[in-house]
């Protein structure tokens, strides 16, 4: 339903409103008359008020001028001359995210809090920042790339570039699947701008220069250029009225030539199809063999602006491409090898104009590209020709509806979820309000695919018959990379070598300027802040109502209710007995092959159907759960705590866990039932062992930091050992040292029986009863379903597996008594690529002791203030941060792709030490409690706390770690911190870890960190 509108204040003329049924909200079109700016605003009722503008930024060219640009606004403007105005309000706000974003046809700007006070200063520094920015020079000599010279691991004094978007480039810089992309994108679009990187190339972003950006900003940063999307509770009339008195007032009328064409980005159609090569410097390989090619067929779609195009594009991607023996897949691994598959989840690739379809993959032979595409056209014939099996179109169309119930997401709340899915529709002319209604676009998708032969036509007339289509293959060039760094830095040394010592002086002086510029202070004090006195009470935890066991035979069972989107969750955790340290990292392996295996009578493919079909698929993950320091609490260094031997030894589980629709609940506690008891460990586990390769090295490069301080923690404590091996770079080189086959299978099954022998317990997450809660808000997508309140089926009894002993003669029990392995003496592990992440572990204490709280503000302030300064703006990492984590009972410091090692982790020592003498104080200590409350206070969604909420429970029952750790943070004051820093946090306490680069051999050596290499 669509309603017009009538002319409003503040300049804004209101369009027209859309009821959502979907959401439960109203949406607002509205326009500013005077300067053409567009405003979307959903009134609905969630956990978060979120606010985005965006800006149609065609990238002009792969120097990363757009994406220098969005971290240069964020340096300081008019109202707020802070140069560091994005760091330093994330210690004045209780925001859930705040962040910007740049692909290559936008830029934009986001955040979400629950608190009004705080998003209104949010607001007023966002769009400050956006349309009046300082731009000065030296920020963007720290944010972009510059050179200096530096004295690195040992060598002479040279030019080097330093840049926080220079580094983090060169991080992804060779990764396979991010150069697949580029090389998908550039045959799809050409003469568009979706063919440069719009992120920058590592070896074109020193050509950027300073006066461009610039006048790119002023061309395109007009209110005529961009659109603002806001949700929540605050309506349209107040939002409005504060952008005509913050920006909008300023500008009041358009401006020729400031809004780029969105025709820009249209291409025209294929008279067939096309193929390509391309070659790309894979940086940072080494002597090694580079990895192989990737293989790629993409085919271009619908617009993104309609909504049944979009579903459309899902059901494809779901129904070919969507498991393990979708057609399409299985076609692709076949013709390959057994190749890992480029991708993932993300075959349908929609923000930009046009949507995409492709699949992929990695490291295969470049020869075999054109017997790929065969085998893939010939899928996709099978598919038109003999269409696709009905329930496994209908369970791709159950699996679409559970991805838009779905409100958990880790990197944005689900309020800015909701205001991505209008952002391309708004930028390219759809209707924003039919980009939020999606599951009445599924519904008549639905409803269209009941009649016959409809699959089949689908596939015809979007991928057999389209000449919209590329084969795409990838190839790394080492030599290529190797070349470019050597023509680079022979430009460095004839510029700035010893023989320029004019230019030398010049660079001096420039770094001199841009460190007292980093040094400052200066305009911190314009920010707009919270008080403490603005934190509201700690949100309520979610209920955990203990269910009767049917029978001796039901595990221990937790049910809580709330709002889940009709969606219901269950996870099993069964104890890991008393395993040695092979048994261990068999846990491992039978974590990454349960889900692949045969359950009960069904073979793996039927196993892999089941999962597919009603739940999306199995994840079964080993958890450490931390120890808690026995009371009464000890003052002094050698308190009990969890790393001390009197603490006790951890508890491990193995995590199995799924979701589905309600109405399938019952099939869902079988299937855990089915992989606890009745799975079948047969040979074949050789290719998903591979796949398994293939997915943990693209995880090494994403997820960097975390791998550094895994590496450092199990330098600390033998049970981070243990979790390291699990989730590390040691997982890594288990799996790659593991060929499968008939002695992996007999191994498997005997750990399987003792798990499936061992203690377990099941938590089962649903939705709210609606009858008992009168007048609150409903579940997202439409009412939910009624709650049974009775146990859940009795739980099936494996024959004699509970009465059965562990391997090696234990019987089953939590992990108990001496620790299996000792302390990890490998201090650093060498990867491909051409950046470090580094780390700094130091044992703490649990959550509920009193030194943790004064732990969580000094890791707040060090990753807010001290190691943002040092390591990300002087070093040139693209991130760095520290924590206290309550899980592990650690305080954590890391750096993220990062050009140096033994500087950095110099700076990790200098930093604490410069703590410890001075620790925060009056509005530095204010800020590093705030930044700690918002991360214990973060909004998740209603499923994830209650989760969490049963780990609490498993870890120690007797325990509030989170309320004490919450109440410790607000009372902690100066005169605890200068001590907690000396007990927990001086430099020799703690263990280094680092994830280097390749060719770090030597810098390693002088550092006498132990290596190793993958």
């Amino acid at each position: 339903m669509s309603t017009t509108g009538s002319l409003v204040r503040a300049g804004f003329e209101r369009r027209h409103r859309s009821r959502i049924a979907a959401v439960d909200g109203e949406l607002t079109c509205s326009v500013h008359v005077p300067s053409g700016a567009r405003h979307f605003h959903l009134d609905a009722p969630l956990e978060d008020s979120a606010f985005r503008m965006a800006f149609l930024t065609p990238a002009p060219d792969s120097s990363g001028l757009t994406h220098v640009l969005e971290h240069l606004v964020m340096c300081g403007s008019e109202r707020f001359p802070c140069r560091r105005a994005f760091f330093a309000m994330l210690g004045r706000t209780l925001c859930t995210t705040m962040n910007a974003s740049t692909t290559e046809d936008c830029t934009s700007f986001h955040f979400a809090t629950s608190n009004l006070a705080d998003y209104e200063n949010l607001l007023s520094v966002y769009v400050d920042a956006a349309f009046f920015p300082r731009l000065d020079r030296l920020d963007f000599d720290q944010e972009g790339c510059r050179v200096e010279i530096a004295n690195e691991g040992g060598e002479e004094k040279r030019p080097v570039r330093r840049g926080v978007v220079l580094s983090e480039m060169r991080g992804l810089m060779g990764e396979p699947e991010h150069e697949l992309d580029r090389a998908v994108n550039r045959a799809l679009f050409p003469g568009t701008a979706y063919r440069f990187d719009a992120g920058g190339d590592p070896f074109a972003i020193p050509a950027l220069d300073h006066e461009s950006l610039k006048t790119y900003h002023r061309r395109h940063y007009h209110p005529a250029n961009c659109v603002f999307f806001s949700a929540g509770p605050l309506g349209p009339d107040w939002l409005q009225h504060r952008l005509e008195e913050l920006v909008l007032g300023r500008f009041p009328s358009r401006e020729p030539g400031c809004v780029p064409c969105p025709d820009a980005f249209v291409t025209a159609p294929f008279e067939s199809p096309i193929r390509s090569v391309v070659r790309y410097p894979a940086a940072g390989v080494g002597d090694r063999a580079p990895p192989g090619a990737g293989v790629a067929i993409a085919w271009r779609l619908g617009e993104t602006s309609d909504p049944a195009a979009a579903v459309r594009s899902q059901l494809l991607a779901r129904c070919l491409l969507g498991h393990e023996d979708a057609p399409l897949r299985r076609a692709l691994a076949d013709a390959s090898g057994g190749s890992a598959p480029a991708f993932g989840s993300n075959a349908v690739q929609s923000p930009r104009r046009r949507l995409v379809l492709r699949c992929g993959v990695l490291g295969c032979d470049p020869k075999l590209a054109a017997e790929i595409e065969a085998r893939a056209l010939e899928a996709i014939e099978g598919a038109v020709r003999d269409g696709l099996d009905r329930a496994h179109v209908r369970g791709a169309l159950a699996r679409i509806d559970r991805e838009l119930r779905e409100r958990h997401d880790p990197r944005f709340p689900f309020a800015l979820r909701l205001l991505d899915r209008m952002l391309p529709v708004a930028l390219y002319g759809g209707d924003p309000a039919a980009a939020l209604d999606l599951p009445a676009a599924l519904a008549a998708l639905r409803d269209e695919m009941d009649s016959p032969g409809s699959v089949a036509a689908l596939v015809r007339s979007s991928l057999r018959d389209s000449a919209e289509r590329v084969l795409v293959t990838a190839v790394p060039d080492p030599a290529a990379a190797r070349r470019l760094e050597a023509e680079d830095r022979v430009r460095l040394e004839r510029e700035f070598g010893p023989s320029r010592p004019e230019a030398r002086r010049w660079i001096a002086e420039r770094s001199r300027a841009l460190r007292r510029r980093q040094e400052s202070s200066s305009g911190e004090a314009s920010l707009p802040r919270l008080g403490l006195d603005e934190i509201g009470p700690a949100r309520e935890r979610p209920e955990l109502i203990e269910l009767a066991r049917d029978g001796e035979d039901g595990p221990r069972a937790w049910l809580s209710r709330g709002p889940t989107g009709g969606l219901v969750y269950a996870r099993l955790a069964v104890d890991i007995p008393r395993f040695g340290i092979g048994q261990l990292d068999d846990v491992a392996l039978l974590a990454t092959v349960l889900p692949e295996c045969g359950h009960g009578r069904l073979a793996p493919a039927e196993t892999r159907e089941r999962l597919v079909r009603l739940c999306d698929g199995l994840a079964v993950e080993p958890w450490m759960l931390a120890r808690a320091a026995p009371g009464p609490h000890a003052p002094g260094p050698h308190a009990p705590g969890p790393h001390a031997p009197e603490a006790g030894a951890p508890r491990a589980v193995l995590l199995l866990s799924a979701r589905t629709q309600s109405t399938h609940e019952d099939a869902l506690l079988e299937i855990l039932a089915d992989a606890h008891f009745n799975a079948r460990f047969e040979r074949g586990a050789t290719a998903v062992l591979a796949k398994a390769r293939a997915r943990r090295r693209q995880d090494l490069a994403r997820n960097g930091h975390l791998h550094a301080e895994r590496i450092a923690a199990a330098r600390t404590d033998p049970w981070a050992a243990v979790a390291e091996r699990w989730h590390g770079p040691s997982a890594l080189a288990i799996l790659e040292g593991e060929e499968g086959g008939e002695p992996l299978a007999e191994r498997l099954r005997r750990v399987h029986r003792a798990l499936a022998a061992a203690p377990c317990r099941l938590q089962i997450v649903r939705d709210r009863d609606e009858r008992s809660n009168a007048g609150s808000s409903r579940a997202p997508f439409g009412p939910a379903p009624p709650i049974r309140v009775t146990a859940p089926p009795a739980w099936p009894r494996a024959p004699g597996a509970m009465h059965e002993t562990g391997p090696e003669g234990h019987e089953p029990a939590p992990s108990a008594g001496a620790a299996p392995c000792r302390a990890s003496h490998t201090g650093a592990w060498i990867v491909d690529g051409p950046v470090n992440h580094c780390a700094r572990v130091h044992p703490a204490v649990a959550a509920d002791h009193p030194d943790a709280g004064p732990l969580a503000v000094l890791a707040a302030f060090l990753g807010g203030d001290l190691l943002q300064r040092a390591v990300r703006e002087r070093g040139g990492a693209y991130g760095a941060g520290a924590r206290y984590c309550r899980r592990t009972c650690t305080v954590r410091m890391f750096s993220y792709r990062d050009p140096r090692l033994a500087q950095t982790l110099s700076d990790f020592d200098r930093v604490l030490e410069t703590l410890g003498r001075n620790p925060p104080r009056g509005r530095r200590l204010e800020e590093a409690v705030l930044r700690a409350v918002r991360e214990i206070d973060r909004p998740r969604a209603f499923q994830v706390d209650a989760l969490e909420r049963c780990l609490d429970e498993l870890q120690d029952p007797a325990s509030h770690g989170a309320r004490a750790l919450r109440a410790s943070v607000l009372g902690t004051g100066p005169e605890q911190l200068r001590d907690v820093a000396e007990r927990y946090l001086s430099p020799e306490q703690g263990r280094a870890g680092v994830l280097a680069g390749a060719g770090r051999e030597a810098e390693l050596d002088r550092l006498a960190l132990p290596w190793r290499r993958l």
